[in-house]
């Protein structure tokens, strides 16, 4: 095979090298009548992404059902273009185009758990070629536990299999070693179906065995696969178990502030800080925005099939967990939360009602400084806390009187030091916003805008608003959290009567 390079490394036109990289997220698009291309979100070793598109027509070497997500294949004479999308997905100044001659799959897998039975030696019904080593006729079939509890059938072949057993023996391990979980993590191994089984086996070359390596990228999936393995071995043994699963469900949730789209199996505990319906023709879609107990949010997207469901179960300052869920690059030009990645919920995704932790998350409050001289990113939506003031009459200045989209409102909002920003509140919003104002005008009122856009709408520090972003954006008066007490002050209340 060709030099392997990686996706940072590409230049237009074709090439011959091989790349190895992982599928993140596979879509098909209808074109016309019953034809589809297929297009994918790649990412290579080094967390490069990339998007491919493989037209429709017939490919050699690949059927395109085999395809799947979250699995690792080498690609080869792919075209390198500019990107088809005028927005693309991805940050890369190029996309990978597949054409019908000259596309070459191979499917590899990266996996890690707990090793939970290992065979002896054995040898298959197979005569060795005339430079094939005596060895080549070897197996040796092992199972692993993943971090749900689930096995795979494991065969390593050839060589592997004495590797394998060397390691296995010169730690002390038995057969059924139930004394101690064994993490072993294997890498570049096939799909396959061995002896009538589907299982992953080795490719001769490539595929790795590590046991009990002390990488710090997998010690979270390390310490979940090593627990779920005592979990379900004192199950087996009618063993008490409750104080163990007890401390998994308190200590094993993965931090919303390491999401990443090459890794699966996260399990996170979050609130649902905000919860919006999405018109997307032909169903509505679900948008969220999520919180965990250390202050981080991420957006969340669930597409019409499973919107329904979620937009009666779940609610607004509720505690949930989140399982076996895609993180996909946010690639929004305006984004829900400071994140660079999403969440999107599917057909296997759990969500469950969960505790709140013992102490809830602190808002994180953008300061008003940072507005007026242009430090903050105005890509990304804020939350500010102030009191509100100069706030306009409702007006309609669109042509038709029915039509909600054209309410305006005009007000100020001031901060702990009395610091003050202009703000425009469009459409139904404006209708809500003016409502809350009027049942408060006998006092000050202090308020949180959650989720709202800074808008600079002309060059100068002066010329700086906030303005909400469609429904998503929402106001919340009297919140009891500790900022607000700041404006309760006798010197805040006395600036606002004098304003």
């Amino acid at each position: 095979m060709s030099e392997q390079i990686y996706l940072s490394n590409l230049a237009r036109g074709r090439t011959v090298k091989y790349i190895r990289v992982k599928i993140l997220s596979l879509w098909r698009v209808r074109l016309y009548g019953f034809r589809c291309k297929t297009e994918m979100l790649l990412a290579d070793e080094q967390g490069t992404k990339i998007e491919g598109t493989i037209g429709c027509g017939p490919f050699h070497n690949v059927d395109m059902r085999e395809l799947r997500e979250d699995a690792w294949y080498t690609i080869s004479d792919f075209v390198v273009s500019v990107p088809i999308r005028r927005t693309p997905n991805t940050l890369h100044p190029f996309h990978i185009k597949f054409h019908m001659i000259c596309v070459l799959f191979v499917s590899l897998l990266d996996l890690c758990g707990v090793v939970v039975y290992v065979s002896e030696i054995k040898r298959m019904t197979y005569v060795p070629g005339e430079y094939d080593a005596s060895t080549a006729c070897n197996y040796l079939y092992f199972r692993l536990m993943d971090q749900k509890g689930r096995e795979m059938p494991c065969f390593a072949l050839g060589h592997y299999a004495a590797d394998f057993m060397n390691v296995w023996t010169s730690r002390g391990y038995q057969a059924s070693f139930r004394y101690q979980p064994v993490f072993c993590v294997l890498r570049f191994w096939k799909v396959d179906e061995f002896m009538g089984e589907p299982s992953i086996s080795t490719r001769i070359g490539c595929s790795k065995i590590y046991l009990e390596p002390t990488l710090s990228e997998i010690k979270d999936l390390r310490m979940m696969s090593v627990f779920i393995a005592r979990v379900t071995w004192a199950i087996e043994e009618d063993e008490d178990c409750d104080d163990a699963v007890v401390s998994f469900s308190m200590a094993y949730f993965h931090d919303v502030s390491i999401l990443r789209p090459c890794i699966t199996g996260w399990h996170i505990r979050v609130k649902v800080l905000r919860m919006i319906n999405v018109c997307i023709n032909p169903r509505n879609a679900l948008r969220l925005v999520l919180v965990d107990d250390k202050g981080f949010k991420i957006d969340c997207w669930i597409n019409g099939e499973y919107a329904k469901h979620y937009a009666e179960f779940l609610k607004e300052d509720r505690w949930f967990s989140f399982t076996e869920f895609r993180v996909l690059e946010n690639s929004d030009r305006v984004r829900l939360t400071n994140h660079p990645f999403r969440m999107s919920i599917f057909g296997t995704t759990v969500v469950l009602p969960a505790d709140p932790p013992s102490v809830e998350p602190r808002d994180s409050f953008t300061p008003f400084s940072s507005i007026i001289d242009g430090t903050v990113d105005e890509s990304v939506l804020i939350d500010l806390i102030g009191v509100l003031s100069d706030v306009g009459e409702l007006v309609n200045v669109g042509t038709n009187p029915s039509d909600l989209t054209g309410f305006r409102l005009s007000f100020r909002i001031r901060g702990p030091c009395g610091n003050a920003i202009d703000g425009l509140v469009s459409g139904r919003s404006a209708m809500e916003f003016r409502k809350h104002y009027d049942l408060c005008v006998s006092k000050p009122l202090v308020c949180i805008m959650r989720l709202w856009k800074v808008d600079r709408y002309f060059d100068g520090p002066k010329n700086v608003r906030i303005v909400n972003k469609g429904l998503i954006s929402k106001v919340l008066p009297y919140p009891d959290v500790p900022e607000a007490a700041e404006f309760c002050t006798m010197s805040v209340l006395m600036c606002w009567c004098d304003k």
